[in-house]
């Protein structure tokens, strides 16, 4: 019996299925509800243009009213705005670079491996006062 191909959900995304669980039985029957499938998504960030098409951020998976999932390339002097999700939490992790992180009114300099979690309704930004080229990961959730 063949398990059936799920289609892509996002066309601009590459998709794949996988298969898990148990192998075969010896018999060259599958095993009946061991195997599975379930579709996985992958992106490369070069394969996403910026949001102002030279630096900035990038949304790489999205789900409606569930999370969002980027990247931001700040070059020296760029800077994201001071803003507010009312109904998100968003996830920041800083990969190089170290600019400023600037959150509920108080300023942090970043280093590689900083982690910074700004609750829903907390007002934040981030501004790249630096001379090296800023990059960093971000997660929106919904609360």
């Amino acid at each position: 019996k063949k398990l059936r191909q799920l289609r892509p959900v996002w066309r601009q995304h590459r998709t794949f299925n996988v298969e898990r669980g148990l192998a075969p039985s010896k018999t060259g029957q599958e095993a009946r509800g061991e195997g599975w499938w379930y579709l996985m998504k992958m992106i490369n960030d070069k394969e996403v243009e910026f949001r102002n098409k030279i630096s900035g951020s990038k949304y790489l998976f999205t789900s409606d009213n569930k999370y969002a999932f980027g990247t931001s390339y700040l070059r020296p002097g760029d800077e994201i705005k001071p803003h507010i999700h009312a109904d998100e939490q968003e996830i920041f992790y800083f990969i190089s670079g170290a600019p400023e992180f600037i959150c509920g009114g108080k300023v942090f300099k970043t280093k590689p491996g900083d982690a910074f979690l700004a609750e829903a309704g907390e007002t934040h930004a981030i501004n790249n006062n630096t001379d090296e080229t800023a990059h960093l990961n971000f997660i929106k959730l919904k609360v």
